[in-house]
């Protein structure tokens, strides 16, 4: 079974816990007005959280799930499925 498969085949995407959102953001937020690149965005939960929080930042993510990348598009301003260790040429 390949690594991307695995994660389509995940039923639930794990929630961040509060706290860890929270240290997060007050790493981030001097990042107001930048772009923001999450590796392994998941879902989109913490990226779309920063876009709440922040002004004007602009939040792209990756992910091994394509499932997880179709739930991310629903806040996240790019999102885009890949395999970063996979080694394989990045979809063009």
């Amino acid at each position: 079974m390949s690594l991307q498969s695995y994660y389509n085949d995940k039923a639930v995407y794990r929630k961040m816990s509060g706290g860890r959102v929270r240290g997060i953001l007050a790493l981030l937020r001097p990042l107001e007005g930048q772009k923001i690149l999450d590796i392994g965005c998941g879902a989109g939960e913490l990226g779309g959280r920063l876009k709440r929080e922040i002004s004007s930042v602009v939040v792209h993510g990756i992910d091994i799930s394509e499932d997880a990348v179709r739930n991310a598009q629903q806040s996240l301003d790019f999102v885009v499925s890949y395999d970063i260790a996979g080694g394989e040429p990045f979809p063009e």
